[in-house]
């Protein structure tokens, strides 16, 4: 029987992959508390004890490549934040995001609409968000 170890055993990604190892594989999933990636010895040892066949890293999160320790849980609703390199996301930016995704929902685009809603405006496309969060972190 082959052996493979996946990481991020409690995310989504990690859970699905655990929960659909294939005929003739033994799948341990590890947590972080299992494991700590950013511990290349505790790595070495595990690797070297367990002897897999297959090591998927199915863990999302990087402390180190997103620049900060904090996590979404570590604040408060309506806390303010400072960030050097915070940014104001202007209509024009948000729309030209959105049809670059392709996204066609109508919540982004139609303003009339969306301005009587219980937002008071189109939202923002989320994807538009993470993309943007995604490189702020890299400052």
């Amino acid at each position: 029987m082959k052996k493979a170890l996946v990481t991020g055993a409690a995310g989504q990604l990690g859970r699905a992959l655990v929960a659909s190892c294939p005929a003739g594989w033994q799948c341990r999933g590890l947590t972080r508390g299992e494991l700590d990636l950013t511990d290349a010895g505790a790595i070495e040892r595990l690797i070297a004890a367990e002897r897999p066949d297959l090591v998927i890293n199915a863990a999302a999160y990087d402390n180190v490549l997103a620049g900060s320790p904090h996590r979404f849980g570590d604040y408060s609703a309506g806390e303010k934040i400072d960030h050097v390199v915070g940014i104001t996301v202007e209509d024009a930016e948000h729309m030209i995001a959105t049809r670059l995704y392709q996204n066609a929902a109508r919540i982004h685009f139609d303003h009339f609409t969306e301005s009587k809603g219980r937002f008071g405006h189109r939202l923002i496309y989320g994807g538009h968000v993470i993309s943007l969060a995604r490189s702020l972190s890299f400052n």
